[in-house]
Parts: C-alpha cells; sequence; structure tokens
C-alpha cells in the first residue's frame, strides 16, 4: 500500500522517472517488488536500481549509480542510517530531485539523523500523524503518555505501538468472551473483530485478512526535526489560503520547489552559493561574473521561477484530476493556490 500511494503520488504530479533505493535483503527487495508492480501498472518501469547493505553506510556505489540516471525521485527502502547517508552524499553528487521514504525508515530516528538536510524528504504513514490532536485517536494516545508520566516521547513509532496495544487489547476482549483466554481464543477473537472503529481510527480483521488497516498517508520532514502531515481538511476561516490550501497542492509545489533554486536565488545575496545548492551549472557560471553576473543569475531564476509557477499549476490541475477519493475544491482551490504562488514571489 505504501509502495503504491508513493508511486500514484508521483506520477499524479508528472514524475516518471523514478529510481529506487534498497537495502539488499528480504524487505528492501519486498519494497522494489512494490514499486515495480505499481510503476508496472502504468507500463513504466524504474530508471535504476541500487542497494546498500543491511547496517551500512557505504552508499558509494548506490549514489554512482542512480544520480547519472537523473530519476526525478528516488523511493528508498531502508533503515533510517543508510538513507540518511544516500541522502546527502546524493545531494552533494548534484542530485536535485525527490527523496520518498515508506515508514520502515523510522521517521524520527531519519529527521534526528539528517537534521536540516531532511527538509523537503518525504515518509509514508501507516498511522495517524501523533501530533494532530484533531483526531480523537491522537488526543488519546497523548493523554495515555500524560498519564504515564510523560516517559515516551510521542512519535509514528510508539503511536503504532499505542494503536498495536489498542487492537491487542479487543483481542483479548473478545477472546475472554469465549470463557477462557487461550492462544487459540485469542486467535478466534482477534479475527472476530471485524470491521471496527477505534477511536475514529477503522481496523479490519478475519480469518482470511490480519493486515488490520489499510491507513497510509504522506509526511515531509521540515529540516527542524518537526514532521508535518496534511491531516484533516480545516474548517473554512480568515487564516488565509495557506490554511485551506489542499494536500495535492501543497505537494505539487513542494516538489518543484524543494531544490530551493527557484527560490533562493531570488533573494539571497549570495548567488554562488545558492546556485551551487540548486546544482544549476547556468546559474552558477552567471554567479562567477561578480556583481553583473549576480544580477543575470536573479533574472535567469525568475524566469525559472515563472516557469516552475506554471508547473505548479499543471501539477495540481493533473492531481485533481487523477487523485483517488479525495474532494478537490476546484474554483476555490486554483484561486488560493495563484495566491499562494504570489506571496512566493
Amino acid at each position: 500500500d505504501e509502495t503504491a500511494l508513493i508511486v500514484r503520488q508521483l506520477t499524479n504530479l508528472g514524475l516518471k522517472k523514478i529510481a529506487v533505493f534498497y537495502q539488499n535483503d528480504a524487505y528492501g527487495k519486498a519494497g522494489l517488488d512494490g514499486v515495480t508492480r505499481a510503476l508496472a501498472e502504468l507500463k513504466l518501469a524504474p530508471v535504476a536500481t541500487a542497494t546498500v547493505e543491511r547496517n551500512s553506510t557505504d552508499v558509494k556505489a548506490a549514489v554512482d549509480k542512480l544520480v547519472p540516471a537523473t530519476p526525478d525521485a528516488v523511493v528508498q527502502i531502508a533503515a533510517y542510517a543508510g538513507s540518511a547517508a544516500f541522502v546527502r552524499a546524493a545531494r552533494k553528487a548534484g542530485f536535485g530531485g525527490t527523496f520518498y521514504n515508506v515508514s520502515f525508515v523510522g521517521t524520527q530516528a531519519l529527521a534526528d539523523e539528517l537534521g536540516k538536510d531532511g527538509a523537503g524528504v518525504v515518509v509514508s504513514q501507516v498511522v495517524p500523524s501523533p501530533y494532530q490532536p484533531s483526531r480523537q485517536i491522537t488526543r488519546e494516545f497523548l493523554e495515555a503518555i500524560k498519564k504515564g508520566g510523560d516517559k515516551v516521547q510521542p512519535n509514528y513509532s510508539s503511536m503504532e505501538g499505542y494503536l498495536a496495544a489498542r487492537v491487542f487489547t479487543e483481542g483479548l476482549r473478545q477472546a475472554q468472551a469465549s470463557g477462557k483466554i487461550t492462544r487459540e481464543s485469542f486467535i478466534t477473537g482477534t479475527e472476530s473483530i471485524g470491521n471496527q472503529v477505534i477511536s475514529g481510527f477503522p481496523v479490519s480483521f478475519s480469518g482470511t485478512s490480519h493486515a488490520a488497516s489499510k491507513f497510509v498517508e504522506m509526511s515531509m520532514l521540515t529540516g527542524d526535526g518537526r514532521v508535518r502531515t496534511p491531516g484533516r481538511p480545516p474548517r473554512p476561516s480568515a487564516q488565509g489560503a495557506r490554511a485551506r490550501q489542499p494536500l495535492h497542492e501543497r505537494f505539487a509545489a513542494a516538489q518543484l520547489f524543494q531544490t530551493h533554486v527557484f527560490i533562493r536565488l531570488v533573494g539571497l545575496l549570495d548567488a554562488a552559493g545558492a546556485a551551487h545548492h540548486g546544482g544549476d551549472a547556468r546559474v552558477l557560471e552567471q554567479a562567477r561574473l561578480g556583481a553583473k553576473g549576480h544580477q543575470g543569475g536573479t533574472f535567469f531564476a525568475r524566469q525559472l521561477l515563472r516557469q516552475a509557477r506554471h508547473r505548479v499549476v499543471l501539477a495540481a490541475q493533473k492531481a485533481r484530476d487523477l487523485a483517488d477519493g479525495l474532494k478537490l475544491e476546484t474554483r476555490c482551490g486554483r484561486h488560493l493556490l495563484h495566491g499562494g504562488l504570489q506571496r512566493f514571489g
């Protein structure tokens, strides 16, 4: 489910050159298979694949193989240390695309390891955000931590553990109803849960399905240790367009702006440093010309910014048409996106 959503998110935004960086074990290969199947349904295939050994941060060979393939995005199926090493090394080698991770990576561990280098890195999640008390399950999770003396850090891993405990408890309750709790009665009781909603979070068990949930959503690291998630659509208010901007539009903008070359060159005095970060040789050459070159570099960056605005609008429109089950704010959404882009400019 996670790799399928990642592929759908990327291709809906027009990003079809997808590479895969995966851990060289059964889990990593399963993730590679998931990405490959999702792409095959769209008559696509990974543009390149590369591996890292388990518990290793030696990613040089992977960088040397994937970066020259110039993918739009790299899907990472690995533990946090290897994934973080690849993000840093790939960016240093000039890669300006997006990094997508599955929840296995450990979101908080990846954020802590990357620090400010984590800005723009995307992680799929299989449980609701532990940082949004607007959800009932999150409120109860945070309250449980408080009652326990605040000894647990609220993050995605602890949220997943909390949900597993809630499901486990429900399985025990069903088993007890049979008269005696045994291994067999617990299995039967858990399978008899059927379709239930636990504090607003739907779960499903049966004799043929033990997956419990198909919940998947995207989150993004901010570079300051925080994790951004879409959450529930906020109520209409006077807080402005940004607060109500739909998820697909926010991610469309993030995909195109996160390399920073479009934004930073317009406002930074250090055109050379910004050009180096963006990896654009033409802008770097302009910056090397000194003050005159800086003016030319800034002009070129503004041209890129105009093009980026157009691409964001097209990507958001395409996402509107293709996003499964998403209720889209058509007329209002377009107006809000244009307003947001004007503020960026």
